[in-house]
Formats: C-alpha cells, sequence, structure tokens
C-alpha cells in the first residue's frame, strides 16, 4: 500500500509539474490576437509616382525627336530611334555600319546608364542630346556647348551630371532629371 502511494504521489506530482510549467509557459507568451491589415491593392502602373515618371520621359523624348537638336550633334549619315518603356528612355542608332541600342533607366530622379570605354565617342553624341533636352525642358536654354568641352574628362560629378569610371572599363552616367545645370560654379 505505501508502495501504491508513493507511486500516486509521483504522478500527481508529474502532473502537477506538467500543468505548471503549461500555466507558466502560456503567463510567459501569451497568444494575442493580430488583426490582419486592411490593404487596398491596385495596379503600380496607375501609381502616382510612376505616371510622373512617364509624364518627365515623355517629355525628355519629345525634345530629343526635335531635328534641330539632333541635327547638332548627329550626322546626315546616322539615325536616332527613341521610344519609352516603363521607365526606361530606349535610344537606338544606326549609322557607320554600327546598330546600338543604349537603355537610360529612370531611378528616382536619376537617369543613368553604364556603357563600354569603347563607345564613348559615339555615346558621347547621345549624351549630349539626351542632356540638352532635359535641360530645355527645365526651361534651362543656356549654350551647353562650354559645359560640354569641361565633361568630357569622364570623372565630373556635380549636381546635375555625375559621370564616373566603374572599373576602367565601364563609365556610369547619371542624369539628375530635375537639376539645372548652372554654368558658374555648378
Amino acid at each position: 500500500m505505501k508502495n501504491k502511494k508513493i507511486q500516486l504521489f509521483v504522478i500527481i506530482s508529474l502532473l502537477l509539474i506538467v500543468i505548471a510549467i503549461i500555466i507558466t509557459y502560456n503567463i510567459i507568451n501569451p497568444k494575442v490576437k493580430i488583426p490582419e491589415p486592411e490593404i487596398e491593392e491596385y495596379p503600380v502602373s496607375s501609381s502616382k509616382y510612376i505616371k510622373e515618371q512617364n509624364k518627365k520621359i515623355n517629355q525628355i523624348i519629345n525634345i530629343f525627336n526635335d531635328e534641330k537638336l539632333i541635327k547638332k550633334y548627329i550626322n546626315n549619315y546616322e539615325y536616332l530611334k527613341v521610344k519609352n518603356e516603363g521607365n526606361t528612355i530606349i535610344i537606338n542608332y544606326k549609322g557607320n555600319k554600327i546598330e546600338k541600342e543604349y537603355i537610360f533607366i529612370l531611378d528616382s530622379d536619376e537617369l543613368s546608364i553604364t556603357i563600354s570605354n569603347k563607345e564613348f565617342e559615339l555615346f558621347d553624341k547621345i549624351f549630349k542630346i539626351i542632356v540638352e533636352a532635359n535641360q530645355k525642358r527645365l526651361d534651362n536654354n543656356i549654350d551647353f556647348s562650354d559645359y560640354f568641352i569641361q565633361i568630357s574628362k569622364h570623372n565630373i560629378s556635380n549636381r546635375a551630371i555625375s559621370i564616373s569610371t566603374k572599373d576602367n572599363i565601364n563609365y556610369k552616367y547619371i542624369i539628375h532629371i530635375d537639376k539645372k545645370i548652372v554654368l558658374l560654379n555648378d
């Protein structure tokens, strides 16, 4: 009988210990029901931000396509076709037995592209057109000839344009599309 009392006491003690552990765990780690947030979903393409970016890109493209601006930098035997896809400006170049596509990506207020060192001469013309088109969009109608002479050094950075070498083979060009070029103290 004593043996049965000890066994019963051990079983009850173990049950009480398990119950005490469960109660302690529930006190320490309470289960709080978190309500699900009510999120209104809408297509990204209708976002106000994307519409504003597309508006800026289309304005740049419309000015870029001006024949006077293109002829200022491109010869008669060269051809440019510009289009907009999403947050990019795609420029197709044909001329001198060369066909090349340049894709500028607009992220926030930075229009950027990375090109190889071998393409600099050809790309330089296109870069000048897109810089001038953006500046005309901002109603900045100064003569950019002196400015383009200054930026031909490859590694420049100012509030409107940044050109930097990534690995001595590739160059990263960034145009801050909401910044005007100021020739003095830029």
